[in-house]
């Protein structure tokens, strides 16, 4: 590895929904619950609060499909505050 680079040792199929949300502040997430628990488990293992809720939220809606999960309230940089 060069110097600045960072090695991420998981799933880089679940890790794609982490960097979505990084970038974006937002992610949809698949209705399958099998994904939907291994996503969690990688926002937890990352630290990241807000997207832990959110996907903790989008999985008690058992039988819903969410498309996206926005905090309205809070602008898009403020977002880096909550890893």
């Amino acid at each position: 590895m060069s110097k600045g680079e960072i090695f991420i040792d998981r799933d880089p199929a679940v890790f794609n929904y982490t960097l979505n949300f990084l970038r974006e502040g937002r992610v949809i997430i698949p209705a399958d619950m099998f994904t939907r628990e291994l996503i969690l488990d990688d926002a937890r293992f990352y630290g990241l609060k807000k997207f832990t809720r959110m996907l903790e939220w989008a999985m008690g809606l058992q039988g819903y499909q969410v498309i996206d999960v926005m905090d309205p309230i809070c602008p898009r940089h403020y977002l880096a505050h909550d890893k």
